[in-house]
């Protein structure tokens, strides 16, 4: 037995059974993932979006459809649906910032390195923006209905939503992510066991290794 006190970063040898592998390197745990079409035809600086859920399952992180480039890339969250709240900054939390991104180039997948953790409750609906800082770095597509459902699976849905310069400035209407939502249905890993944000825990395929990092006043034992 080994313990750890935080900062902390450990690398273990070990496989997370039931963990979905990040797809272009995303530092992501989940359990399931549902990608959306990445086919856009329009951009802005970012795009919001609701999502419903189908089950119980909380939101671990996303991969979205990227302008060639680098950028900045910021995250915000609310309850309950985006529309009527798309230019009230008051309404919604950021989650957290992610600085010097680099596009995997259009309508592919680029992930954005953002712990995202937001728990959904079955049937309960939850809005999300995602967004460069500087420059139109979001690829979408355009939609027919804000509001209805374009993506779905077993246990969650995804609707139409808004492209949206930053920050919660000019808007189009109805929109569609070009996005992969990496999400759980269950406990995976240390940071989903605990439901504390200081702490989390990621695979990294390229050494078969996972990884544990946590703030000041964390000790892990392994």
């Amino acid at each position: 037995m080994r313990k750890s006190s935080a900062p902390f970063l450990l690398a273990l040898g070990v496989s997370l059974i039931g963990a979905a592998r990040p797809a272009f390197g995303q530092v992501c745990v989940s359990t399931d993932v549902l990608a959306t079409p990445y086919d856009s035809n329009n951009g802005l600086d970012g795009v919001m979006f609701d999502l419903t859920a189908l089950s119980d399952i909380t939101i671990n992180c996303f991969e979205v459809n990227m302008v060639v480039g680098t950028y900045n890339a910021v995250i915000f969250h609310k309850a309950g649906t985006h529309v009527g709240a798309q230019q009230d900054p008051a309404a919604w939390t950021q989650i957290g910032t992610a600085p010097g991104i680099t596009s995997n180039g259009a309508d592919l997948p680029t992930p954005i390195p953002i712990d995202v953790s937001v728990a959904m409750a079955a049937g309960s609906t939850h809005a999300f923006y995602i967004s460069t800082t500087g420059g139109s770095g979001t690829n979408y597509s355009n939609g027919n209905i804000l509001g209805d459902v374009f993506a779905s699976d077993a246990n969650l849905q995804v609707k139409q939503g808004t492209g949206i310069d930053y920050p919660f400035a000019f808007m189009a209407s109805p929109r569609k992510l070009n996005g992969t939502i990496h999400y759980s249905t269950g406990s995976v890993g240390v940071h989903e066991q605990l439901a504390t944000a200081p702490l989390s825990a990621w695979p990294n395929p390229a050494t078969n290794t996972l990884h544990v990092a946590g703030g000041a006043g964390w000790t892990v034992t392994v």
